[in-house]
């Protein structure tokens, strides 16, 4: 029989921010480009991409290697890390970063 455990992990902002910018730099082997949209008649706001998820918007990343747009938001991220099993939140690279990125958009790692 198998049972499921569920934990809680308490993450800031700032951490957030700090997975998403090296995860940022960890995909450039499949994602080409990345951009905070406009939202409803303003202007793309004038955040760092690894701010956009934390203020409340979403991040358009361009997966290149099916040429297509791939929407980032805060509930997936949240989510992709929730999938990263035994995620370390104090000692993690850009591809461990990079891989909950791709969790969150796929629901698992295609490209490695």
């Amino acid at each position: 029989m198998k049972r499921i455990i569920e934990s809680q992990v308490e993450v800031t902002d700032e951490q957030l921010e700090d997975i998403l910018s090296s995860a940022l730099s960890g995909m450039t082997y499949w994602a080409d480009d990345a951009y905070c949209p406009r939202t409803k008649n303003q202007p793309a706001p004038d955040l760092m991409l690894s701010e956009t998820l934390t203020h409340g918007y979403k991040l358009k990343i361009h997966d290149a290697e099916e040429d297509k747009w791939r929407e980032l938001t805060l509930t997936k991220f949240l989510k992709g890390l929730s999938l990263a099993r035994m995620f370390d939140y104090d000692d993690y690279d850009s591809l461990d970063a990079e891989r909950v990125v791709q969790l969150a958009l796929f629901g698992k790692v295609i490209y490695a």
